[in-house]
């Protein structure tokens, strides 16, 4: 009777130490509280993972992401579609919705966790427009409901983390405020590499004792990479010699006819990896946008420099980037803006004390200001004489000036305001293509022409030359040449001057620019070839005369 009750006691105390180490095991999982305290992940066991989206720092930077785009241990998902509004029943349906007709669908999602715990989404309806609409089912907002079990109520919460590491430090986890749903947007932020994932909790209430426990899911962690905005090291400049001379091919003169601007160095700062290929390609374009450019030829490294040849205007480039075989990425635009060199004539303003016995005494100091007052300007460099000559670089507006003049000890004396109105000259007119040269015969006619544009919007004029000479009458972009000009057979040329007369508010003033020479070569029956014609018609005479009197003179002797 002892063994058998000391049995039933070991026994007893086997199946008492089986059911505490179960319940160790399952508080692993769940905890248990009455004070409706909740313990929050930290994401120590989350696997970081290599980018699986890279980006360029700017306005687009940010990125849609949702728990779908993770692998969630512990949970499955299902879709389900419905002839009504209602969340029970339905078919099983996939996330892509293919060739969907006009009207109102309906949808709901059942999530189910392990341990046995399931929840349903409220329905979601989708109104179609068009038939034959596809759609994604994961990229449509939805509402899990709370679900009630006997005396046990199941909800569930999500939280978004987020690890940073960049250059200089390493950041530690932290969740994301306010980023509480099944979806989050990134932020357009700076540089770096970010990496995140999200908690899934399944609150669990006990409705009689009001004890709660919580089961949290991990997902694995994402990372996006964000690179460096390109950045350029000036994004406007002044062109420094504004027209260039060249020699006319045909006539040995002088012409200007050509802008020489400063090259502009853009840099695509990607930190390379070693063991890495990298092939750059840059762009260029008419707009402000990276998507309908041209490639340019040879552009080909993380570096470009722009032309010298740059007319004064705005120019656009970007450029492309291919690591490996990841995806491609394009940089921003880089704007280049270039300016045309102005030159203003120079001012000189005055201010004499006339009382002053000994002008040595006398203290000047200039202020220029862009408002019309004589008390907020900014002392200007070096302007302490009685005279100030207005700088040569003046671009076109209004500037103020004034002068303050100190006497030994006497009050300080301040000058009236100095209004000087520099206006703009009209720009030389910029010749986009013209013909080059013509061929002309006896009877046949051709067309020359010129195609230009008033950088400043004025009105543009033209008049064409024959060898140097005014044409009267030809004053259009176009001229029609008809016939041959002599027949000396020698080449002429003509050329275009085209005027932009613009009115900047001071009267209406002038820039002309001349075309490059078009040589023009005669093609027909001239001076020479006539000669020529008659020589060869005289010697056939004489030739065909000769023959005919030696055939005579040989039929006569026969006789």
């Amino acid at each position: 009777m002892f063994k058998k009750s000391l049995s039933n006691k070991l026994l007893l105390a086997v199946l008492v130490f089986i059911f505490f180490l179960s319940s160790a095991f399952v508080c692993i999982f769940c905890i248990t509280t009455n004070d409706n305290s909740q313990s929050s992940s930290n994401g120590s066991e989350i696997s970081y993972q290599a980018p699986f989206k890279t980006v360029t720092e700017g306005e687009n930077s940010s990125v849609d992401l949702s728990i779908f785009d993770f692998t969630i241990t512990g949970l499955t998902h299902q879709w389900y579609k419905n002839v009504t509004q209602s969340n029970s029943g339905g078919s099983v349906t996939s996330a892509n919705q293919t060739g969907l007709a006009e009207g109102d669908h309906y949808y709901y999602i059942v999530f189910t966790f392990s341990g046995g715990i399931s929840l349903k989404s409220k329905v979601v309806t989708e109104k179609i427009a068009e038939n034959n609409t596809d759609i994604n089912l994961n990229l449509i907002n939805f509402e899990i409901e709370s679900s009630e079990i006997g005396n046990l109520t199941h909800s569930l919460t999500y939280q978004w983390y987020r690890k940073i590491e960049n250059s200089s430090s390493t950041s530690a986890v932290t969740a994301i405020s306010g980023a509480t749903s099944a979806r989050y947007t990134t932020p357009n932020t700076s540089s770096g590499l970010y990496h995140y994932y999200v908690v899934l909790t399944v609150k669990t209430t006990d409705n009689l004792s009001g004890a709660t426990s919580y089961v949290y899911f991990n997902s694995n962690s994402v990372a996006i990479k964000i690179n460096p905005n390109p950045v350029f090291k000036v994004n406007e400049i002044e062109i420094v010699s504004t027209e260039v001379s060249v020699i006319d091919k045909i006539t040995g003169e002088p012409v200007i006819k050509k802008y020489n601007s400063k090259s502009v160095n853009l840099s695509y700062f990607e930190e390379e990896e070693e063991g890495k290929s990298y092939a750059y390609q840059w762009y260029n374009n008419d707009k402000n946008d990276n998507t309908t450019g041209t490639a340019i030829k040879n552009a080909t490294n993380a570096k470009f420099d722009t032309p010298t040849t740059l007319t004064p205007g705005t120019y656009y480039y970007y450029a492309k980037l291919t690591v490996d075989s990841e995806p491609e990425i394009t940089s921003a635009v880089f704007t280049v803006t270039i300016k045309e060199q102005f030159e203003s004539e120079s001012v000189s303003l005055s201010f004499y004390f006339e009382e002053a016995v000994y002008p040595w005494l006398c203290k000047y100091q200039w202020y220029s200001n862009d408002k019309n007052n004589n008390t907020t300007g900014t002392a200007i460099k070096d302007a302490t004489n009685a005279t100030f000559d207005t700088p040569t670089t003046l671009t076109p507006g209004t500037y103020y000036y004034y002068v303050k003049l100190a006497v030994d000890s006497e009050p300080e004396i301040t000058s009236s305001v100095f209004t000087v109105t520099v206006y703009a000259a009209a720009q030389k007119p910029v010749i986009n293509d013209q013909t080059k040269s013509v061929i002309i015969s006896n009877r046949g006619s051709q067309t020359v022409s010129v195609s230009a544009n008033s950088p400043d919007g004025g009105e543009l004029t033209y008049q064409w030359f024959l060898n140097g000479s005014p044409i009267i009458g030809a004053t259009d972009s176009t001229y029609k040449l008809t016939g041959l000009i002599d027949r000396t057979g020698k080449s002429h040329y003509l050329y275009v001057q085209i005027t932009n007369t613009k009115d900047n508010g001071n009267g209406l003033r002038t820039a002309t620019v001349r075309s490059d020479s078009i040589e023009i070569i005669q093609s027909g029956i001239t001076l020479d070839g006539i000669l020529l014609i008659m020589l060869g018609c005289l010697a056939s005479v004489a030739i065909g005369g000769f023959i005919t009197y030696k055939i005579i003179k040989k039929v006569r002797e026969s006789r």
